[in-house]
């Protein structure tokens, strides 16, 4: 946070922290003739907490009792830095929590698919020698490469139905390749990786409700964009049979688009790309307090040494550092002062402000078309990550041609929500309670928790 070990434990202690001179957002020893240094540990804190929340936001979601205490904090003018720092705690602790979470459960599905077969290997066997028969009519047990025990695997039987269909297709005549290939299916949904369950000529809630209650979860939870993107990816790309009956279930699923679709969102919610939108979405406010600061003061801020001066210098430095880290540039002196070279001209500051927004524009619309485009289906579309309300506010008051466009998005959004949501029922109703309702049982807490909303009643955890 740009704290020495002293000043934060000062801070934690409840003592006043004094800002190091030039800091941003602050006076320092250089202000005015006879003033007191302001105190600047606590922005530092507001701060951390602030880029903590936008954060927590997209990955723990706004209903988050973690993320709404935050929130409340940070609204609170009587914080302290103790305050700050203690709620912005919880949520990264509950982050680690939900990634643990997460790691659990990618494992639980990985033991599901690498589960050995058990007695199912001697039926496995069986149908394996039919098929090898074809063309080997002599043989009377399988070769030692394509045989199964109680140990194997899917991944084992995949390996062993790979090196057969190689021969069958080198040597087999087209009869009967067409004889191998109706037994090759049928070993296939023996092994749980061919043909999909259920009444395949179905489609959409029928076709979920001719699935297994198991099955048709699991469909439900990938095609409605419950799932976890990489844990959909992970199990898309090792079940065929579940890809297929996520299409029968939900016809506009793109499972194409499905299996890149974790790694896009790994980059915009924690890679190199949410570097980007982070510092963006920050920089986009900044913006907006600098031409502020600029508009308030028009001939002080001119005034070397003024607080005005000061104030905007300070500002500047900090926009500067978050473009930087925006466009992807180097973090050096020489594109620190490229950044501030326009903006921090003695004239015509305010239209090199609003020309870099509109650049900032140009490639955060560019960010969110990819991150639309990645998407498997509307169930998977969501706003894009950290850049929040508040962020595109300021775009706005900065750019009057995305003006019409945040006007359109807030009247449509307003919109919506008055349309979808339901009239209060005043009831509380226990997750744990309705999970052993038997109409919940197999669904997710997440499942669980939208069908108790949909009905007007709030959700007790």
């Amino acid at each position: 946070m740009g704290l020495a070990p002293d000043e934060f434990n000062s801070a934690m202690s409840g003592k006043p922290v004094a800002a190091a001179p030039g800091a941003p957002g602050t006076t320092g020893a250089a202000g005015a003739a006879g003033a007191a240094p302001t105190i600047g540990g606590p922005e530092a804190f507001k701060t951390h907490a602030s880029q903590t929340l936008d954060a927590a936001q997209q990955i723990l979601g706004p209903n988050d009792k973690y993320v709404q205490n935050l929130q409340t904090v940070l609204a609170d003018p009587k914080a302290s830095p103790k305050d700050l720092w203690n709620a912005s705690q919880q949520i990264e602790n509950r982050e680690g929590f939900n990634a643990k979470v997460q790691a659990a459960q990618t494992a639980k599905d990985n033991a599901m698919l690498n589960a050995p077969f058990g007695p199912k290997a001697d039926a496995l066997n069986a149908a394996m020698l039919s098929r090898y028969q074809v063309l080997n009519p002599g043989a009377k047990t399988l070769p030692p490469g394509l045989t199964m025990d109680a140990n194997s695997t899917p991944k084992d039987f995949d390996r062993a139905d790979k090196i057969l269909q190689q021969t069958e297709t080198a040597s087999a005549t087209k009869a009967n390749r067409d004889v191998v290939n109706g037994m090759r299916q049928q070993m296939l949904a023996l092994s749980g990786l061919g043909a999909p369950g259920g009444d395949t000529n179905l489609a959409g809630e029928a076709y979920l409700a001719s699935l297994s209650r198991p099955e048709s979860a699991l469909v439900r939870e990938i095609g409605s964009g419950k799932a976890a993107p990489d844990r959909m990816d992970m199990l898309l790309s090792r079940n065929p049979k579940l890809a297929a009956e996520v299409a029968l279930a939900f016809p506009e699923f793109d499972s194409k688009k499905a299996a890149s679709y974790g790694t896009t969102y790994k980059d915009f919610t924690s890679g190199k790309t949410s570097v980007a939108l982070n510092s963006g979405g920050t920089a986009l406010k900044h913006l907006a307090e600098l031409k502020a600061i600029n508009d308030e003061n028009p001939k002080e801020v001119h005034i070397a040494g003024s607080p005005a001066a000061k104030r905007f210098d300070n500002k500047l430095n900090t926009v500067a550092g978050e473009l930087v880290k925006f466009y992807g540039m180097p973090d050096t002196d020489a594109s620190i002062n490229s950044m501030k070279s326009g903006m921090g001209g003695f004239f015509n500051r305010n239209a090199a402000i609003v020309e870099q927004s509109k650049s900032m524009g140009d490639k955060l619309d560019s960010y969110e078309q990819e991150w639309k485009n990645a998407a498997p289906s509307k169930a998977y579309e969501a706003p894009m990550p950290f850049i929040d309300d508040k962020a595109k506010d300021a775009r706005a008051a900065l750019d009057p041609n995305y003006a019409a466009t945040r006007k359109a998005e807030k009247a449509g959004g307003a919109a919506a929500s008055t349309v979808a949501a339901p009239a209060p029922s005043g009831k509380v109703v226990s997750l744990a309670a309705a999970r052993q309702i038997p109409a919940m049982k197999g669904l997710s807490d997440d499942q669980i928790r939208a069908a108790i909303t949909a009905q007007g009643h709030q959700v007790s955890e």
